[in-house]
């Protein structure tokens, strides 16, 4: 937690598990995250670190996200099937 005279800021810093684990442990993980996510006071600035596992794709769904340019051609499976960009966009200021 970083104290400044007008705001506090959390970070948030973790990892998500594996392509290779279950989508109901990946769920689970991501549903953990947003729960932490929500218990935060509304007025904190709030900052997620870590690394997520994951490769987001350029289809049309992502674009709010993450605009149109992106590295990979498709989305992997940890983020297709988790949320993380539905999470990003619900809790951003800049929609």
């Amino acid at each position: 937690m970083l104290r400044t005279l007008w705001y506090i800021t959390v970070l948030i810093n973790a990892s998500s598990l594996t392509e290779v684990t279950s989508d109901n442990d990946k769920d689970m993980f991501y549903e953990n995250l947003e729960k932490l996510f929500e218990r935060l006071p509304k007025y904190n600035r709030k900052v997620m670190l870590g690394a997520f596992n994951a490769k987001i794709g350029r289809e049309e769904k992502y674009r709010p996200t993450i605009g149109k340019y992106s590295l990979n051609e498709i989305t992997n499976n940890n983020m297709s099937s988790l949320g993380y960009p539905n999470l990003a966009r619900s809790k951003s200021k800049c929609r």
